[in-house]
């Protein structure tokens, strides 16, 4: 009786074996597919660096100097009344609030007679807050040095900016102190 069992036990344990053995041969080939798209993936990518691929940050760092010297163009044609490049400039959506008043493109475009008493304005602390390829937001400290020698004055501004026909335009301004 002892051996009808035993050999029971035996022949249980083989065809559970056998029954499993196939999956453990799909899991280890699933296992070094699996191992070798990684590391595929890694050489790719090693190679595209290699290759002069750009990471995210130094994008990053790209599009936040191109938006900088966007907005710098936008200051010096402002201060110069320069409506032609605004134009190019401020994006057709283009909204901004100074004081109690807003206005669009056409308004500010309009409006803008240029400010002489301005002699230059220097764009510092530059910071990329979003970006998603067609839209971003950059916060910036302007200081302005003024012809008739009052003191210097700064004040933050936050701009969106849109990427239409792969340019980069002013969307919107919002001022601070």
């Amino acid at each position: 009786m002892k051996s009808i069992f035993a050999v029971t036990l035996l022949a249980i344990s083989i065809f559970s074996f056998a029954c499993n053995k196939p999956n453990m041969a799909n899991s280890n080939s699933n296992t070094e597919t699996a191992n070798s798209n990684s590391v595929q993936a890694n050489t790719n990518a090693s190679a595209n660096t290699a290759q002069g691929g750009v990471s995210a940050p130094a994008d990053k760092e790209q599009v936040q100097r191109r938006l900088v010297a966007v907005y710098n163009e936008f200051l010096i044609a402002y201060r110069k009344g320069d409506k032609v490049a605004m134009e190019r400039l401020l994006a057709d959506d283009f909204t901004t609030r100074t004081g109690s008043k807003v206005y669009d493109k056409t308004d500010w475009i309009t409006q803008s007679q240029g400010n002489p008493d301005i002699e230059t304005q220097e764009i510092s602390s530059p910071e990329l807050i979003s970006y998603d390829g067609n839209n971003a937001v950059l916060h910036i400290t302007v200081q302005n040095t003024w012809n008739n020698n009052t003191s210097p004055t700064s004040y933050m501004r936050s701009a969106t900016f849109v990427k239409r026909n792969g340019k980069w335009q002013v969307k919107s301004g919002i001022f601070g102190t």
